[in-house]
């Protein structure tokens, strides 16, 4: 299963680095000293490096980067982007920053949904077309992360400020529970 796995794995990310080339200068970079992947997009002027695990890139990879961007160009460690949650899910991950540029997306915006990364990777092989990753769902409306939102003391789920009604607002330096929790 793992075999099948990574020769799936690198048939993707040969794809992604095809595709990417091509329509957006991005590359998908494997960074040898943390084993990692991430992922790098950008011009001469402005490159930014998608990493789905928290702490710097190491000094090779950062020096990479900097070749790959030229001199004088601007380098951004996107810090927003999604973390990877379980070990060895960076290489999906990459390819998945990789499809969100893409499609015209910002992988530092655009919140993934961590449990289904794989799974969508493996319906992009057997279809062999390119659909957005699924995204973690917030709030009553079940839109995207963004904007001014508040957590539910109670389940901790997200939600949009716009979207709570007049009886559902939020009262200053006290506790606020969404109506799922506050009804029962």
């Amino acid at each position: 299963m793992i075999v099948i796995f990574s020769k799936l794995l690198v048939c993707l990310y040969v794809y992604f680095l095809f595709v990417c080339l091509l329509i957006c200068l991005s590359k998908i970079l494997f960074s040898p000293n943390r084993r990692h992947w991430l992922t790098v997009h950008g011009t001469h002027s402005r490159v930014l490096v998608y990493d789905s695990m928290s702490g710097s890139a190491s000094a090779d990879t950062q020096a990479t980067v900097r070749t790959l961007a030229g001199r004088g160009a601007r380098i951004t460690y996107c810090e927003s982007c999604t973390q990877q949650s379980q070990p060895g899910d960076c290489g999906c991950f990459a390819a998945a920053y990789a499809a969100t540029v893409v499609l015209g997306d910002d992988p530092g915006v655009y919140e993934l949904n961590p449990d289904r990364v794989r799974l969508h990777l493996a319906a992009i092989v057997r279809s062999g077309k390119v659909t957005s990753f699924p995204y973690a769902v917030h709030c009553y409306c079940e839109g995207q992360a963004g904007g001014r939102m508040v957590a539910c003391d109670t389940c901790g789920r997200w939600f949009h400020r716009g979207c709570l009604s007049a009886g559902n607002r939020i009262i200053k330096n006290r506790g606020w529970c969404c109506r799922h929790c506050r009804n029962g």
